[in-house]
């Protein structure tokens, strides 16, 4: 038996979102096998010498995965984006007591395209209904 052979095996991930197909991610050793058993070389990040934000995790963005408000998200628009400007109106009325017209709706997300991606998804993906509301006057 050889040492290469007692090496654990690389890093496995299968990752699955619903609707798509399983993705699998295959990291290899981050060390050679000849080097397993052994300490790692000693690295600034481990001996303290940096600064403490650049050992700490990341910071989490909670999502707010069913949660409407108003004004809307500018960051996360699938809280809304398959809500037609008429849903809007009913949504927000139902569940922040918000009064909203189509027009109100329509105005908004048209004039703040420009300032966030995901109010520009929003107009373009209800871009007729928008058009139609702001003509109507």
């Amino acid at each position: 038996m050889t040492l290469a052979s007692l090496a654990p095996p690389p890093f496995l991930a299968i990752h699955h979102v619903d609707g798509l197909p399983p993705q699998l991610a295959v990291s290899p050793a981050s060390e050679p096998v000849h080097n397993f058993g052994k300490q790692p070389p000693e690295h600034p990040m481990c001996t303290g010498d940096a600064p403490p934000v650049a050992r700490a995790p990341p910071m989490l963005c909670r999502q707010n995965a069913s949660r409407f408000s108003w004004p809307p998200d500018p960051d996360q628009e699938w809280t809304y984006l398959c809500l037609s400007p008429a849903e809007v109106v009913e949504q927000a009325q139902r569940q922040v007591g918000v009064v909203l017209t189509q027009r109100g709706v329509a105005e908004y997300f048209s004039s703040r395209q420009s300032e966030s991606a995901a109010y520009a998804a929003y107009a373009t993906r209800w871009r007729g209904a928008i058009d139609d509301l702001l003509q109507a006057g």
